[in-house]
């Protein structure tokens, strides 16, 4: 028995490195930590960035903050709404908490707010409408993003970490190190936490990395390349299209009545592109859903007594193209950018007015490190 045994340790012992090669990054950089610990390392310890390569967190990860912190003001919205940072509340940086990607279309806003319970529910919603929700040519299913690891990805992954590790894409440093690779200033969990300094803040606004210091890293770099492709191309979110779809229009109307219900004022934004996007969108041609999303929301927040507000193009808040960034940089704006709109809907909106000092604000603006990052205010 013991040679059988000797045997069949020999059998499976390159099975065992194998596993243990491939679960190595996922288990010494923080990948697969629960979420609850993650939030209350972040709430506790601050400069801890979270930003996981193998699994899809939201919207729990979100939910489960905002449950957490139960901020006053609460951004919610797709990966266009992540900019938003905590710093822009100079009165108590506190009061706001970041629920980006928290819903993939307008039907996921009651879920989510429902998830985060009544409890922690805020005064103020900054809510992010993306134009592509009323595209009547783009699929309208689903609501909230499905959270969790996807296992055939997740495996594929795994793989590919390893291939990594081997060849030296993924150092043992990184692994071992408990900081950022980038910045050197956060605790990170997560390989893109770790390798790329890419990740959520305990605000749950993203550090974008390494596209900081060189956006040519990303997919589109400046030139919004693959962007202006999808926009010829009439795909991927950018499909034809000249009319709202209606369905969309009465999924904000019953959010918004939820919100009336339980006293939560709702200001709400069309989030901006860069200005070359928006000029071939304009030349294409196919685009034309996009003049009636406003004049169909209008009139139903009036009767709420909210605002909505218009920033598609980027150029009508005094910002360059420069002020984007992110892999598909021609549609998500800096945080620079948004501290601009900040600012915009800080002078319509008196319910904001509590959070921030425009003053403060305009000086942050006019210290802005660069047009893609705020840290060197």
């Amino acid at each position: 028995m013991r040679v059988f045994f000797g045997k069949l340790f020999l059998f499976i012992l390159p099975y065992l490195l194998m596993g243990v090669l491939s679960l190595g990054p996922m288990l010494m950089s923080g990948e697969v930590l629960p979420l609850s610990l993650v939030l209350r390392m972040q709430k506790r310890y601050g400069m801890v960035l979270y930003g996981p390569a193998y699994t899809n967190p939201n919207p729990d990860y979100k939910i489960k903050g905002q449950a957490l912190n139960r901020a006053q003001l609460l951004v919610l919205g797709t990966s266009r709404v992540l900019q938003f940072r905590d710093i822009f509340c100079t009165r108590d940086p506190a009061s706001m908490y970041n629920a980006g990607r928290g819903i993939v279309r307008p039907s996921g806003i009651i879920p989510f707010l429902e998830g985060i319970g009544s409890e922690s529910h805020p005064e103020v919603l900054i809510l992010g409408l993306d134009q592509d929700f009323f595209n009547a040519s783009w699929d309208p299913s689903g609501g909230m993003q499905q959270a969790g690891v996807n296992r055939a990805g997740a495996h594929r992954k795994y793989r590919t970490s390893l291939r990594h590790l081997l060849d030296g894409r993924i150092s043992l440093a990184s692994l071992c190190s408990t900081k950022d690779q980038i910045w050197g200033k956060y605790s990170a969990l997560g390989l893109r936490a770790r390798v790329k300094g890419q990740g959520f803040r305990p605000d749950g606004s993203v550090c974008e990395g390494v596209l900081i210091i060189d956006p040519s890293l990303g997919q589109d770099g400046e030139t919004f390349t693959n962007t202006i492709r999808r926009i010829r191309q009439g795909s991927d979110r950018f499909q034809y299209s000249t009319r709202v779809n209606p369905k969309a229009i009465e999924e904000i109307r019953q959010a918004l009545q939820y919100c009336s219900r339980r006293n939560i004022h709702v200001i709400a934004f069309l989030p901006p592109f860069a200005h070359r996007v928006i000029e071939e969108m304009e030349r294409t041609g196919g685009f034309s859903y996009m003049e009636d999303i406003q004049p169909k929301l209008k009139p139903i927040f009036k009767e709420f007594g909210y605002g909505i507000y218009d920033f598609s193009d980027l150029a009508e808040l005094g910002a360059s193209d420069a002020e984007t960034i992110g892999d598909d940089s021609g549609f998500h704006a800096s945080e620079v950018a948004y501290l601009r709109i900040f600012i915009r809907l800080m002078q319509e909106e008196p319910h904001l007015r509590r959070f921030a000092d425009v003053s403060e604000l305009s000086q942050m603006l006019n210290s802005a490190a660069s047009p893609r990052s705020l840290d060197g205010y």
